[in-house]
């Protein structure tokens, strides 16, 4: 299963609030349908077909594919937090995380710039990518009640150059070996025609982030 991911953000293209959007926060509610927010609408009824394969294959069941809110601009905000990143020396830096039980994470650059001593930027994109997408599918899975094999995901990136001869993330790879027992693709046919649209990370990617930066004085 090899899923391609375009990484480059289209010109003009935002996920963000229009002026004057409110914004409507639920405390404690983490973002995307795995992180323990109210599930979007249609997600119930899609997840029951997927649960109930042989239903929607008779014609018992309507099978909708959410998700295609995420093109419009009007961006609901549910929650948010914050990260902190803290130089240390040279090109290494220290993550620290919103909640006191994550552990911190070192990231450097490559050579000559850095020690290459951790991963840059791109690699944690990368895993961020196959590990959200995995747990997509292991989620819906198991609402399915199909049981996995220990699940294992490849992520190959490659970078290119654009125009002006910046350096890109130019596509993503996805492969995800779910291990599937016999008979066990045909129970979870609903799921993988699902699981890409609930994946926050990857879903963002395509769709486009707006980033504001500040420096301060």
């Amino acid at each position: 299963m090899v899923r391609r991911l375009g990484a480059e953000i289209p010109a003009g293209r935002s996920c963000g609030l229009r002026p004057g959007a409110a914004k409507a926060k639920e405390p404690g509610k983490e973002f995307g349908w795995l992180h323990g927010s109210s599930r979007r609408p249609g997600f119930q009824e899609a997840l029951n077909a997927a649960a109930r394969p042989e239903e929607a294959a008779a014609g018992q069941g309507t099978l909708a594919l959410p998700g295609d809110d995420m093109a419009d601009p009007q961006m609901q905000i549910v929650d948010e937090f914050t990260i902190s990143v803290r130089q240390l020396e040279n090109y290494r830096f220290e993550v620290r995380f919103d909640k006191e039980q994550y552990a911190p994470l070192h990231m450097d650059e490559p050579e000559p710039l850095g020690s290459d001593s951790a991963p840059n930027a791109t690699r944690i994109l990368a895993a961020a990518i196959g590990n959200c997408l995995s747990a997509s599918l292991l989620f819906c899975t198991r609402k399915a009640r199909v049981e996995l094999g220990p699940m294992e995901t490849r992520v190959r990136v490659q970078l290119g150059r654009n125009e002006r001869g910046r350096l890109r993330i130019a596509s993503l790879e996805v492969e995800i070996d779910p291990h599937f027992p016999p008979g066990g693709r045909e129970k979870a046919a609903r799921c993988l025609e699902l699981f890409e649209n609930f994946c926050v990370v990857s879903q963002s990617v395509r769709e486009g982030i707006p980033v504001t930066v500040q420096v301060k004085q």
